[in-house]
């Protein structure tokens, strides 16, 4: 146990609670009843942390973390340091991400997949971007010269 974690630490254990809470919302749907099967589910989750941001913004990197089955087997390729990525929490991060990516989070009473939505896209995202994107100013910053940005 870190009796004083880092910010980074928190940051990425705070994106790591964002994935429980969609987990615990999509268990909710199904145990009321609703079928999710035909339904393609985009889930954008917003950080201000530059560190989780740059860890978590490629979704493909965090699946192939993610499908390591122990922490021990866990490789990842990370700028800087390596024991500053904090393993133990991006390995578990990485795991449930996979999980509820490939339908294996959730299981039925008889210990099948049920099934979280016809495709289930989640994207980590800089805070910044939820300000650019509500004022549709990310749209038209493609088009400035790259000096400018």
């Amino acid at each position: 146990p870190y009796l004083r974690p880092s910010r980074n630490r928190c940051s990425l254990y705070a994106c790591h609670d964002a994935l429980k809470v969609l987990l615990q919302l999509l268990k909710q749907e199904y145990e009321n009843g609703k079928t999710m099967r035909d339904v393609d589910l985009t889930v954008r989750i917003y950080t201000e942390s530059d560190y989780a941001w740059r860890l978590l913004q490629n979704s493909s990197r965090i699946l192939q973390w993610g499908s390591f089955e122990r922490l021990d087997d866990f490789q990842y390729e990370v700028e800087g340091p390596k024991y500053l990525a904090n393993p133990d929490l991006l390995w578990a991060l990485s795991r449930t991400f996979y999980k509820l990516i490939n339908h294996d989070a959730l299981v039925d009473t008889k210990g099948k997949p049920v099934s979280l939505g016809k495709t289930l896209n989640i994207t980590y995202h800089h805070i910044s971007d939820k300000y650019l994107d509500d004022f549709g100013m990310n749209e038209n910053m493609k088009y400035l010269p790259s000096m400018a940005m």
